[in-house]
């Protein structure tokens, strides 16, 4: 059975939304990251894991 168009552009959309939403987590995680990276790698290198990076 062919599924309709309907059915196709609302799967369509509910993977594009999922895409954004994954898209936007993902950039608030790296702009989080990019504003304590200092502070992320100075608290790895005092707790002695800096070499896992």
């Amino acid at each position: 059975m062919k599924p309709s168009s309907k059915t196709m552009i609302w799967t369509g959309g509910k993977v594009a939304l999922a895409a954004a939403l994954l898209a936007g987590i993902t950039g608030i995680a790296f702009a989080g990251w990019m504003n304590n990276a200092d502070g992320i790698f100075l608290s790895v290198v005092e707790s002695g894991l800096a070499w896992c990076m």
